[in-house]
């Protein structure tokens, strides 16, 4: 329509959808450009020091225990 695209062939499930204007994902390229900028700043960033260092609190990565079955009695 107008140039422009009013449907498109899906790569996924190869059905035919309406063309939404959504901005594409970033490509490996763009990622790593990304990745390689954010570790320059915190390269560039010093750590927390002094009584602010001990006020952060640190999250607990363990998970809780799982639950234990019942065992069954014959």
């Amino acid at each position: 329509m107008n140039g422009a695209a009013a449907k498109v062939r899906c790569r996924t499930c190869y059905s035919d959808h309406d063309y939404r204007n959504e901005i594409a994902p970033p490509t490996k390229k763009e990622l790593l450009k990304q990745k390689e900028l954010y570790d320059a700043v915190l390269a560039g960033v010093s750590p927390v020091e002094g009584p602010a260092a001990e006020e952060i609190p640190v999250a607990e990565a363990a998970a809780p225990a799982p639950k234990k079955k019942k065992a069954k009695s014959s």
